[in-house]
């Protein structure tokens, strides 16, 4: 049996990146040797070492700004599971309303048109959970053993600054030696047939249809820390 020699393993926060990220990679190093992760039980079930990371991996993480990560997930939560029971929840009815201050938003599901008229809104509740998963399973698990984070925002702003950069901090050899302007547009490509990926474009600071300023407040009071060590706030 030949040696392990390493794979290229993308872990961490969905909705962050992650996806256009692996069709950039698959067009480099080649399906077999990308892998994808967002929460540590996944990675464990999979590649077991009880969860620890191989010496011979390349591990990226990606980064973007906490509330649009947030905004993403919960559009795409109620795009792909309008009918859920749990999902009602968060629907605008007469017996349901926002709280004061907080915003009410429509959601484009696509294909499913019988749900075009219906609203929604985040309660704090569950701002906090999905905050504190991501947050925890999906940055903290991860981070101290990352060998490159890609940033979002970087990567919209210079696409092929940041994965000439990506590719040069790699160490294996690529399977597919194509252009970066090639491995960008692959991920042009998918999202352009998979539209309903990116919740809402793949915006930057993109998170206003979803919350008002007042659940904004509330994300920087619980994940304030995370921002500011990240840059996207100022102390």
């Amino acid at each position: 049996m030949a040696e392990y020699q390493g794979n290229v393993i993308i872990v961490g926060i969905g909705r962050s990146g992650t996806t256009l990220l692996r069709e950039i990679l698959h067009r480099a190093f080649g399906s077999t040797r990308v892998e994808y992760y967002h929460w540590p039980r996944d990675y464990s079930n999979k590649r077991g070492m009880n969860g620890k990371k191989h010496e011979k991996d390349f591990w990226i993480i990606c980064q973007r700004d906490f509330r649009d990560v947030l905004a993403s997930g919960i559009r795409n939560m109620i795009q792909r599971s309008p009918h859920v029971d749990a999902i009602e929840e968060y629907r605008v009815t007469e017996n349901q309303i926002p709280p004061e201050g907080f915003k009410k938003f429509r959601v484009d599901y696509h294909y499913k048109e019988e749900y075009y008229d219906y609203e929604y809104f985040i309660p704090e509740h569950q701002i906090l959970k999905q905050g504190h998963k991501m947050i925890d399973d999906g940055w903290n698990y991860w981070i101290n053993n990352v060998d490159y984070i890609f940033c979002y925002e970087d990567y919209m702003k210079d696409k092929n600054k940041v994965v000439t950069d990506l590719m040069n901090k790699i160490p294996f050899n690529k399977v597919y030696d194509y252009p970066v302007d090639d491995l960008i547009g692959q991920a042009d490509a998918w999202l352009g047939t998979n539209p309903q990926h990116a919740s809402n474009g793949g915006k930057i600071n993109g998170w206003s249809d979803v919350f008002s300023e007042k659940q904004e407040q509330i994300i920087i009071r619980e994940f304030g820390g995370w921002l500011k060590e990240q840059g996207y706030i100022k102390e």
